[in-house]
Order: C-alpha cells, then sequence, then structure tokens
C-alpha cells in the first residue's frame, strides 16, 4: 500500500472515529500505537 493512500485512509478513519466520539478515538490510537510499535520492533 503506498503511503499517500494510508494518509488519505487514516484521515478518513480518524473522522470517522470522531463521529464515533473521543472514548472510541483515544482506543483506537491506542491499538495503532501498539501496531506501529510492534512494526518497529519488527524493523530493529
Amino acid at each position: 500500500m503506498s503511503r499517500d493512500l494510508r494518509v488519505k485512509f487514516n484521515r478518513k478513519f480518524i473522522r470517522r472515529a470522531c463521529l464515533f466520539g473521543s472514548k472510541f478515538q483515544t482506543s483506537n490510537l491506542d491499538t495503532n500505537l501498539s501496531v506501529i510499535n510492534r512494526k518497529r520492533q519488527n524493523l530493529s
């Protein structure tokens, strides 16, 4: 997946999450951070 597509998808997803409410958004951010951290660990 290209970076541009990922950014567009993330923006759309974050906007949708805002509609669902801050609780959903914060939990979603937590899962995203854990996924990013896992990817970083795999790279290093």
